[in-house]
């Protein structure tokens, strides 16, 4: 009877280490919930990626452009989006200089 009420002892402290271990630590801020993009950006950002699949890639610049201008989440995928159709019309310097802002 001893032994199971150390072996309990023992596990109750092993449980309560482990859930301790888990816990953040104090002052530590909840995550943030996910920022979605809004209905209107996210048909432009539809809109670009059928420019960007059908070898559009002048249209397809100047819409992922735009999106990149805007505050949304997804910047910096849209930024490498519009440097890959920017160095598909030959733009290597604004190619560049997309990919590099994406990289900031």
């Amino acid at each position: 009877m001893q032994r199971l009420l150390i072996l309990l002892a023992l596990a109750a402290l092993g449980l309560t280490a482990t859930w301790a271990a888990a816990q953040p630590p104090a002052g530590t801020p909840a995550p943030a919930s996910p920022v979605r993009l809004s209905a209107e950006w996210r048909d432009r950002l539809v809109a670009a990626l059928a420019f960007h699949r059908s070898g559009d890639a002048k249209a397809a610049a100047r819409e992922l452009a735009a999106i990149a201008a805007a505050p949304t989440p997804i910047t910096e995928y849209v930024l490498l989006l519009q440097a890959e159709s920017l160095s598909r019309l030959g733009d290597a310097a604004g190619a560049r200089q997309a990919a590099e802002k994406a990289a900031e």
